[in-house]
Formats: C-alpha cells, sequence, structure tokens
C-alpha cells in the first residue's frame, strides 16, 4: 500500500497517477480552512483530459474542520490513468485548505 498527500486548490491537478496497475482503496479529502470547500473529483483515463463527462463528484460540500472520505468502492486503475480534484472557483488560499490523501495499492 502507497500513500500520497496534496493540497487542492482552484486549478485542476492530478491528485493520483498510476504507474502500472493500481487500485484505489481510499481517499480523504479534509478541511482544514476556516470556510466550507465545494469540491469536485474527476475519474479520467489514460489519454483523456478532465471533463464534465468524467466527474464523479460535483460540488460536494466539505465543512470546516471536516474530512470526506471516498472508501465505498474501489477505484481500479490502468497505466497512466488519474483521479483529478479541484476547489471550486472562489477558492480563497488560506481561508481554503484542503488536503488530500490517497492510499493505493498495486494490482
Amino acid at each position: 500500500m502507497a500513500l500520497t498527500s496534496t493540497n487542492v486548490t482552484n486549478v485542476l491537478p492530478s491528485i493520483y497517477t498510476s504507474d502500472g496497475s493500481s487500485a484505489i482503496t481510499t481517499v480523504y479529502f479534509c478541511n482544514t480552512g476556516d470556510q466550507i470547500a465545494y469540491l469536485t473529483v474527476h475519474a479520467v483515463g489514460k489519454f483523456d483530459l478532465p471533463t464534465d463527462q468524467n466527474i464523479i463528484y460535483y460540488r460536494l460540500p466539505i465543512a470546516i474542520n471536516d474530512t470526506f472520505i471516498m472508501d465505498t468502492e474501489k477505484i481500479i486503475l490502468e497505466d497512466g490513468d488519474s483521479l483529478f480534484a479541484n476547489l471550486e472557483v472562489n477558492y480563497t488560499p488560506g481561508a481554503t485548505r484542503v488536503v488530500c490523501t490517497v492510499s493505493t495499492i498495486g494490482i
């Protein structure tokens, strides 16, 4: 099992890209800021870009000092597949802070 952590912002970075085949077992989104965070998450194939066609969570509200945990379904990824996440446009650096931790296992 491997862990990767990153800050989620209003840009759309990959929060995890598979190197070989892997499974995402759990993803934690922890809001340590002082305002509600609205999170959008995309599951994206190797040669695709994040679009409205691959959104798996849209404007998910995460309360102040709360954590949203994705662990009900495991996400199986092939080499190069990615998970992307971003906060809505009115993101305020410092006031909005969401830390994402992804737990994965190679398969």
